[in-house]
């Protein structure tokens, strides 16, 4: 019953939601047959991510009532702890095709989770990683009603040229190149037209999955993931502010010619379109590309690592989406690799216990000093109030010890095999799993930070893997220590 009066105060929700939405459009004249296809689109947008849904939650509670059923032996709940894997298996896979489906904010939602190893069973991380933010592009009668709705006017008369194949498509929008009538190459990102609509429904839809399942997966403060993605999401439909991120970038690496942002022309842009410099460069991927300018992928990466160090300790502002499509290299006036950042509609802000704590663990752990690393952790905010800290606190040192044990002089040497070495002698049982997932919380502005810090370990494991990452980060965290001294010292 709890699951159906969470699913019908969604839906009632969502389609309230839809309501406003035609409210809206309908005080800004829009037509009739729009706000009618509008809200058909809407509607079965619901129904179809509503079934994916009810499938996965229906599943999990026929197996908790197995579950019970079973618990009077130790062999019924052997059984049971088996037909959970199983039914983890299917529902992880079912999650993938439900995203690879919906599109849009639930390809998001499946890179969040593929990166909560912390929380959830280890086959929603691998299958979820699967997730790429990258989908065929919309059909150009689409993209030019965006344009004209943005701007009023046809685009041929906005612009001097607009190439109607895009440059790069993702789930909110895509990119294509033009040029002004000052005869300046511009990039113009675009968002589809019916972005708002499909966010409004779709967080309503998550945020009910959200509480569902975390009936499941008993973490603490799970409602702040949802708050994040809203968060995120909010910033990456504003095009205006993403403007704003990248002009303030630019004046933070102002210092340095080896980060590149390209110029924003403020007087095209609006909330649904942003316009900028057009900028060349090589894709990390692109192997023969680095070598024709001379640049290698370790150099590039090194780069990378280093810019985003100095924005976390240095800036307290961050790009919160550095997969490789986000950024070009190019070779700098001193011959070295050269980085062009990209995409900074999910730019966030780190909270200052979260670098604090930071600091306490990479201190702690070139240290080897397993209590500041537990400190550091625990300023972060991963200690749910009322959780078993004991517990807790055992896991971490038994893990901390493994760690100390192995090479880890490279990003790229975090294989599966280490992983399973660092799982074993993990919690025993379902009680014992659940407990400690109670007994961690999510801490406010951890995802925007570990969803990047996630993207860049594997960029260095495919593209650099005798990189240590730890050396990179290492004289920024001192820097960060000793502006820290010396305010604690006034």
């Amino acid at each position: 019953m709890g699951a159906a009066n969470v699913m019908s105060g969604a839906m009632g929700d969502a389609v309230h939601e839809i309501d406003e939405l035609e409210l809206c459009e309908d005080e800004a004249g829009a037509g009739f047959a729009r706000r009618r296809v509008s809200r058909v689109r809407a509607a079965v947008r619901l129904m179809r991510a509503s079934f994916w849904f009810v499938l996965i939650v229906a599943s999990c509670y026929l197996q908790r009532g197995l579950s019970w059923a079973l618990s009077g032996t130790a062999w019924g709940r052997g059984v049971a702890e088996r037909r959970w894997e199983r039914v983890h298996a299917k529902n992880a896979r079912r999650f993938y095709v439900a995203a690879t489906r919906l599109r849009g904010v639930w390809v998001k939602l499946g890179q969040v989770l593929s990166t909560l190893g912390t929380f959830l069973p280890e086959v929603y991380v691998k299958e979820l990683s699967r997730l790429q933010d990258r989908v065929p592009p919309r059909r150009w009668a689409e993209i030019d009603e965006a344009l004209f709705r943005t701007y009023g006017r046809p685009v041929h008369v906005v612009f001097a040229r607009f190439d109607k194949e895009p440059l790069a498509a993702a789930s909110l929008g895509q990119v294509h190149r033009a040029v002004t009538h000052a005869g300046e190459e511009v990039a113009v990102k675009v968002l589809y037209p019916d972005v708002q609509t499909t966010l409004k429904v779709d967080l309503k839809v998550i945020g009910w999955a959200l509480t569902v399942l975390g009936r499941f997966f008993p973490v603490s403060d799970l409602d702040r993931l949802h708050r994040s993605l809203g968060e995120m999401l909010a910033r990456e439909t504003d095009l205006r502010a993403e403007g704003r991120a990248i002009r303030k970038m630019a004046a933070a690496f102002s210092d340095d010619r080896a980060v590149i942002l390209p110029r924003v022309h403020g007087e095209l842009t609006r909330e649904a379109v942003l316009v900028m410099e057009y900028v060349e460069g090589v894709r990390l991927t692109d192997r023969e590309g680095l070598a024709r300018i001379g640049v290698d992928a370790e150099g590039a990466v090194k780069k990378l690592l280093d810019a985003f160090f100095r924005q976390v300790f240095e800036h307290g502002c961050f790009h919160a989406d550095p997969h490789p499509g986000n950024f070009l290299v190019r070779r700098g006036q001193d011959g070295r690799a050269a980085i062009v950042l990209l995409d900074l509609g999910s730019a966030s802000g780190v909270r200052e216990p979260i670098v604090r704590g930071l600091v306490q663990v990479i201190g702690g752990y070139l240290g080897r000093n397993e209590n500041e690393v537990l400190r550091g952790i625990e300023t972060m905010g991963f200690l749910a109030k009322g959780g078993d800290r004991q517990l807790v606190e055992r896991h971490l040192r038994a893990s901390f010890d493994k760690l100390l044990k192995l090479d880890l002089q490279a990003a790229g040497q975090v294989d599966r095999a280490l992983v399973e070495r660092m799982s074993e002698g993990g919690p025993t049982g379902r009680r014992e799993k659940r407990a400690l997932m109670r007994s961690i919380a999510y801490p406010e502005g951890w995802y925007e930070l570990e969803r990047a810090l996630t993207m860049l370990v594997g960029i260095c494991a495919t593209h650099a893997p005798r990189i240590d990452a730890m050396q990179v980060a290492f004289p920024h965290v001192a820097r960060f220590m000793r502006a820290s001294a010396r305010c604690s010292a006034r």
